[in-house]
């Protein structure tokens, strides 16, 4: 099976580092912006893999999300998304200081080295390291437990916040 993924060419500015999180924003050239719709956006990462995005879109709407990259493909199901999008779920539990927090990790089939939060569980996500005042999480993948680890978010909210993220805010 193969997937035609279209690309997009972002123009990044690294715009500052928080502690250990790396700021930046993008745009969209005009040319791109009308086959995606996409318009630029904000994120901040760290060295191991974490980045927490806002993609914004040219109608003022912006989509949170949160991906993890790892050093291997994970295994994955493939699932049809709301918007008939193949997609890859990994069965994953995370916990943020103790507790389960009930949402899904999605990945790409054509590049499962990485897995993604998006919309409403990438934002209840972030909220629940808030609320807890957590400084990690735990994310245990059931398939490829050799993968599972725990996950420095301290100073994440303060990062967010210093890029103007506001995607991720109630």
């Amino acid at each position: 099976m193969t997937f035609a993924i279209p690309q997009i060419i972002d123009l990044v500015k690294n715009t500052g580092i928080h502690h250990q999180w790396k700021m930046m924003t993008s745009a969209t050239p005009p040319e791109q912006r009308a086959h995606s719709g996409i318009a630029g956006g904000q994120g901040v990462n760290d060295a191991r893999g974490q980045q927490y995005s806002c993609v914004v879109y040219e109608d003022g709407r912006q989509v949170p999300r949160v991906n993890l990259t790892f050093n291997r493909d994970l295994t994955y199901t493939v699932v049809i998304n709301q918007f008939g999008e193949y997609q890859g779920f990994v069965d994953a539990v995370t916990t943020v200081s103790g507790v389960s927090i009930p949402v899904e990790w999605r990945t790409w089939p054509n590049r499962a080295d990485r897995i993604r939060l998006r919309g409403a569980d990438a934002v209840r996500f972030v909220q629940e390291i808030d609320g807890r005042s957590a400084d990690e999480f735990r994310l245990a993948l059931r398939d490829d437990p050799d993968l599972s680890s725990t996950y420095d978010v301290s100073n994440l909210l303060t990062a967010l916040t210093s890029n103007a993220m506001t995607c991720f805010d109630d």
